[in-house]
């Protein structure tokens, strides 16, 4: 069989080339999750992504993406031979393809043909090569296999890289020749995403299980040693080649409290996001899925029913397989089938659920994924060893039609694939936009003009969209969507989306709403935003993408393109580019922004979260060089640092625990099995007393289970509505609970009494009151007594609503039983809210606090202007200290109130009266819904209804037609509605014992999504009038809203209203608005203006900045816009402050090596600087210098074994960014110096690159020295 290598070889052919009639000239598939914006342009990806340890996306926070180095080196060589990122794409893409079956296929025949006993007799060599070639086709074929070519991540490459590796450590075992294990380390090094951070859940998924199947299958099969040396040596040299990227990660990694170790030890991680995520995900996994080699959650294949065959060869083959090397597989194909399906056999899930407390297992949280790579690898080694098996036991004619039909099947399943069809797709939510696009010439114009720009600010893109991903329309009837290009190609530092301002966030899409462009304008100033790139293309807003990646942001921002152009017109910037006429560039002018670095002018402290920059820095109009610390530690640490004490008051007012929300779920509605008058009941009667016996306080679980079984009396009910028997002579619950109580466990003749409904009632209303008792005490519960009663509330309404449905549809009670029922009922629930009673807080008298200990002194008292727009001045009375203070008039946003001196306390209080409240229903009328007529009566009070009071505005609502839900009733505007509000709604009514519904509406939304709901709802009946109390909080989006009364389903109907009148009468009817003011108390500190230094600063790279300082007499804040991280240093040049250390000395030593060796060879390796002159600001106290972009020079290593300065003042500041208090001891008593800002994960890289190139030239001289030696 000379040729038998033709087959293989041919289809390896065909399936490299067959990428490349996926795409037309020039088409590309870039977006999704992380994109493959590489394939377009692998270097400027590589300098922007790879190079630095800073991310350009939002904040810019730390970014250790070092892994893709050698691989996007890799492409640049490529695409300049190819010339073509489609070409390279298809290249990358044949390689892959082909590569996967080419190694599978070689794995598996060579299994066939190594296996210690003989072949199997009648079986030739040839149907070993086809089974072996089925197994490759099946592994590039399988529909989970396939789906992964859409949004392609970079990690992928492993369809390739499993076989390949595993092929060639393989081939190692056999011959021990070390060339296979130096062609391994060289192919990880290639490929060092793979074996990176970013690839960690795919590696430890597949190496551990491979490299475990290797050492069984050597020593217990094939009988050989493991040659431990080599083995040895190529661990070794596996981490002298990956240290450029994992020693970063390592070090990250066992540094307390970074995002890595957060990430991996942290409880949060492990458990809420790691398991929460898994068991939110494992009801939907089925074996069965699995066994047959389909994708889980995903939507059938159309042939599902023909992957029978598959687990049908498995099984034949194990009954007649007489080989070691197949039971081996067998065995880890069902370890890798237990990891990839999880909910195998109840014992089988608790224990995987288990493993996430193993740190850095929550990796495998979407488990079916992430182990799924694997178990196709350990699927295609089983099919081929099985197939052969098979075939040898039945007959010539059956196997090659067995053989014959797989083939078949497999192309025809991969066809739409092998076709190119599968990967012509649509972004999701969009209007048939293709992602297939063909970038657009002009905009490749723009990002060239973007890295151009002088100024080391930031860019807020626009339209905002929610993930940060990125539309654009391409040269084709098609769009890019994905991660930003400007952050990804042009690596400026960039705001594309709404999650990448983080905690600003939410207040800059508010602001937006509002249209404030004020504080807009403050909050980008203080986040460093120098640019506004903006794309007007209608293409990509609107229309074609009416959902993602506009959802949550379209409810803030403008609507549509034009109402775009109206915003950043309000913002006041100008226009400094157009290309295309639809790419436009602005600038913000210097007034307006905040450089990179600078030296603040002022220090203050800010007691609450920096989440709306404007506040705080609307108490300083003339500069905007103000650094703002949020953390109470610093102020009792480094407390003469700060200039202006801030102290916000919080509201202490018990009306936000209304809305404070338990977590959920506290549990599953209780189901009911024994009736009341099985012999059991009293058994299950008395297991509650003793459950609930056994808390000694009023815990949140016992609160949590009280209500369990208060619950549980109404699911009785309501299961067995028809066949508990009444009592009938019963006037009122409360009148029988005086007598009633529980039989005795060894009163089997009072077990009956447990068997009526209003022994039930009993039981429940006796263990509400108990409940409501408990709550009224000292609790243990981690929310107020109010919190707990509203939620206790709320689950009542629940209650009494189950039970009026029971009785309404219960078709054997007469009518006079049902009202006999329904009366019992009511007066019930009446006694029990009597009793739960919780009066609305005092909300004209808002009390606050504020912790000023061991801070006394003079403070200017200030009040927001805006939260008392609804009041006169002379309406409020502010009392600080329970000293009341006069207004003083306006200064800028806030009204100032008299100073007051005030003593050191942990709670200070504070007051504001409000004597006047606006009612917001006031001047509004009841009106009809649109369509319906309906008609309004409104008259003096009826003589029918007597009332003691005089001068109310009674009016009565007589509603004549049909129960018709939200389409009929009346409804009643309600003025001036605002977003994320508190308000109270009350009025006293009367409905002559019929069922009427009152809901509150709010409406809001965007152009494209409007609604309006029903937010609140109460059923009102009653015999006399009663007062009607409610506290609701306004949806953040809510813009208008209006009272809706309508008629509610009668549980009885009244026959003898014929006419179907309904009456409710109403009077004295409030809403109002509950003010939540900004109560702001300012300690000036110190009153002497401190000199401010000139700065003048150069990036050198964009993890180093060289700062020159001029004129620093006194101490002052230097503050860097960069997500703060412990990571940034400031170092003197120069060699002024050497470290004493061991460690600092090898430092020094190592860095003058390396240095003298780029000198003598003049070695500099950089990319494009800014060709601008200076910029400046303040009057030249702050200039910006010509900004370069080193990656490597001779001074890269001069801050090589120095010790950083003002370490203890490294301090968050502004929310987000570093700031360093450097005082004249920091500088050696200097005015006049220079400093240097370095990220030194940095400089743990280049030491980590230089051991990976010692290390590759290592493995060079090793294989090279291989083949020298054959």
């Amino acid at each position: 069989m000379k040729y038998r290598f033709i087959p293989p070889f041919i289809i390896t052919l065909v399936l490299f080339f067959v990428p490349f009639f996926w795409f037309k000239p020039g088409e590309m598939d870039l977006g999704g999750d992380s994109s493959r914006l590489y394939f377009y342009d692998p270097l400027r990806y590589l300098t922007s992504q790879a190079l630095y340890a800073i991310s350009h996306s939002g904040l810019g926070g730390e970014g250790v993406n070092y892994f893709g180095i050698p691989f996007f080196l890799l492409l640049a060589g490529l695409k300049s031979i190819l010339n073509s990122p489609t070409i390279l794409i298809a290249f990358i893409h044949g390689l892959l393809l082909s590569g996967a079956f080419l190694f599978c296929y070689l794995i598996v025949k060579q299994l066939l043909f190594q296996d210690e006993e003989k072949r199997m007799v009648g079986v030739s060599p040839m149907i070993t090569e086809i089974c072996a070639l089925i197994a490759g086709l099946y592994y590039v074929s399988a529909p989970v296999s396939i789906l992964i070519w859409n949004h392609m991540l970079l990690t992928d490459n492993q369809i390739f890289l499993n076989p390949l590796i595993f092929f060639l450590l393989l081939r190692y075992l056999l011959t021990q020749n070390m060339r296979y294990m130096f062609v391994v380390l060289g192919i990880t090094f290639l490929f060092a995403p793979n074996f990176s951070i970013v690839g960690s859940p795919a590696f430890f998924a597949f190496y551990p299980l491979a490299f475990l199947f290797l050492m069984f299958y050597t020593i217990y099969v094939i009988r050989k040693p493991l040659p431990l040396k080599g083995i040895a040596i190529g661990v070794v040299l596996f981490f002298l080649l990956h240290a450029f990227h994992l020693a970063p990660v390592i070090e990250s990694l066992l540094t307390p409290g970074s995002p890595t170790n957060t990430g991996v030890f942290s409880q949060a991680a492990r458990i809420d996001s790691g398991l929460g995520y898994f068991n939110a995900l494992v009801p939907g996994i089925k074996l069965s899925i699995s066994l047959l080699g389909l994708q889980q959650m995903a939507v059938p294949n159309p042939f599902f029913f023909v992957f029978i065959v598959f687990p049908a060869i498995f099984i034949l083959g194990f009954l007649w397989n007489k080989r070691k090397s197949m039971l081996l597989t067998g065995i880890f194909f069902l370890i890798t089938l237990f990891f990839v399906t999880a909910n195998i056999t109840t014992i089988g899930l608790n224990f995987y659920r288990l493993l996430f407390h193993i740190p850095g297992f929550s990796m495998f949280r979407i488990f079916f994924g992430q182990w799924m790579w694997v178990y196709l690898f350990f699927y295609t080694l089983l099919l081929g060893q099985a197939l052969l098996v098979v075939i040898a036991r039945i007959k010539k004619w059956q196997g090659i039609s067995l053989m014959l039909f797989l083939i078949g099947f497999l192309i025809i399943i991969a066809w739409p694939f092998i076709s190119g069809k599968t990967l012509q797709y649509i972004h999701w939510q969009t209007k048939n936009v293709s992602a297939i696009v063909v970038m657009d010439p002009e905009y490749e114009k723009v990002l060239s003009y973007l890295r151009s720009l002088p100024v080391d600010g930031k860019i807020l893109s626009l339209p905002l969209s929610d993930p940060g991903y990125q539309a654009i329309k391409g040269g084709n009837d098609a769009a890019y969507e994905g991660p930003s290009t400007i952050t990804y190609l042009a690596g400026r530092n960039e705001f594309m989306g709404f999650v990448e301002l983080e905690s600003f966030g939410p207040s800059f899409l508010q602001a937006a709403r509002e249209k404030n462009y004020v504080t807009i304008r403050d909050m980008l100033s203080m986040l460093n935003v120098r640019y506004i790139y903006y794309n007007e293309d209608p293409y990509i807003y609107g229309n074609n993408f009416p959902g993602q990646p506009y959802i949550h942001v379209s409810n803030f921002l403008p609507g549509t393109q034009q109402e775009y152009k109206e915003f950043i017109k309000g913002l006041g910037v100008k226009e400094i580019k157009t290309i295309g006429d639809k790419y436009h560039i602005y600038e913000f002018d210097d007034s307006s922004y905040l450089p990179h670095i600078y030296a603040a002018g002022k220090t203050a402290y800010w007691n609450d979260y920096l989440v709306n920059l404007h506040i705080p820095l609307s108490f300083y109009k003339n500069d905007k060089r103000i650094a703002f610390y949020d953390d109470i530690k610093i102020l009792e640490r480094q407390p003469k640092i700060f200039d202006d004490l801030f102290f916000k008051a919080k509201n202490m007012s018990d009306i936000f625990d209304f809305f404070k929300v338990k977590k959920l779920p506290r549990f599953v509605s209780p189901t009911v099995k024994q009736k009341f008058s099985s012999l059991l009941y009293p058994l299950i009667a008395l297991r509650e007393k003793i459950d609930l016996a056994r808390f000694k306080t009023a815990s949140d679980p016992y609160i949590d289970r009280s209500v369990y079984f208060i619950e549980k009396r109404i699911n009785e009910l309501a299961r067995w509505a028809e066949e508990i028997p009444l009592l009938g002579n019963i006037k009122s619950i409360a009148d029988l609970s005086k007598s009633w109580q529980d039989p005795k466990l060894w009163e089997f003749n009072k077990y009956g009494e447990y068997n009526s409904w209003e022994a039930t009632l009993v039981r429940y209303q006796q263990a509400v009151e108990k409940l409501i008792d408990e709550l009224e005490k000292t609790t243990r519960s981690s929310y107020s007594i109010i919190t707990n009663k509203v939620e206790l509330k709320s689950d009542l309404i629940k209650h009494k609503n189950k039970l009026r449905k029971a009785i309404r549809e219960d078709s054997i009670k007469s009518i006079d039983e049902k009202k006999y029922l329904l009366n019992l009922i009511d007066g019930m629930f009446a006694d029990i809210f009597v009793k739960l009673n919780f009066p609305l807080p005092d909300y004209w008298n808002m009390p606050y606090g504020a912790d000023i200990s061991s801070l006394a002194g003079v403070y200017e008292v200030y009040l927001n202007k805006e939260d008392a727009k609804d009041f006169n001045t002379i309406d409020l009375e502010l009392a600080v200290d329970g000293k009341k203070l006069s207004s003083k008039g306006l200064e800028g946003e806030w009204i100032r109130f008299d100073d007051v001196y005030l003593k050191g306390k942990t709670s200070l209080p504070i007051s504001l009266t409000v004597r006047n409240f606006p009612n917001l229903i006031e001047q509004t009328m009841w009106e009809t819904p649109e369509r319906i007529d309906l008609s309004v009566i409104m008259q003096p009070r009826l003589k029918a209804v007597p009332s003691n009071e005089s001068g109310e505005d009674l009016v009565t609502l007589a509603i004549n037609n049909s129960f018709l839900g939200n389409t009929s009733g009346l409804v009643r505007d309600v003025k001036d509605w605002t977003g994320d509000s508190i308000y109270t709604i009350s009025f006293d009514y009367l409905t002559y014992n019929q069922n009427f519904s009152i809901d509150l509406y709010e409406s809001g939304g965007t152009r494209n999504n409007q609604y309006a709901e029903s937010t609140y709802n109460e059923i009102l009946r009653s015999k006399e009038w009663i007062k009607f109390n409610a506290v609701v909080l306004s949806r953040k989006d809510a813009q208008s809203a209006f009272l809706h009364v309508v008629k509610d389903q009668e549980d009885i109907p009244d026959q003898s209203n014929v006419k179907n009148v309904k009456k409710i009468e109403i009077k004295n009817i409030y809403v109002v608005r509950v003010p939540d003011s900004q109560i702001i108390l300012k300690k000036v500190v110190k009153s002497k203006e401190a000199l401010i230094p000139q700065i003048i600063f150069t990036k050198i790279n964009p993890t180093k900045y060289k700062v020159t300082v001029h004129g620093a007499k006194d101490p002052y804040a230097l503050v860097l816009s960069q997500r703060f991280n412990a990571k940034w240093k400031i170092f003197l040049p120069n060699g002024i402050n050497e470290a004493k250390t061991f460690k600092g000395l090898i430092s020094r030593f190592f860095g003058k090596i390396v240095t003298a060796i780029l000198q003598a060879k003049n070695i500099v390796i950089s990319s494009e600087a800014s060709g601008e002159n200076l910029t400046s600001y303040f009057n030249n106290n702050v200039i910006e210098g010509m900004h370069k972009n080193i990656f490597l020079d001779q001074n890269t290593f001069e801050t090589f074994g120095q010790d950083p300065i003002a370490e203890k003042t490294h301090l968050p500041v502004n929310g987000y960014a570093n700031s360093w208090y450097i005082s004249p001891e920091d500088v050696q008593n200097k005015e006049n110096y220079e400093l240097i800002i370095e990220m030194t994960s940095q400089k743990l890289f280049y030491v980590s690159l230089l051991i990976s190139i010692g290390g590759f030239l290592l493995l060079f001289f090793l294989l090279l020295k291989s083949f020298i030696r054959k």
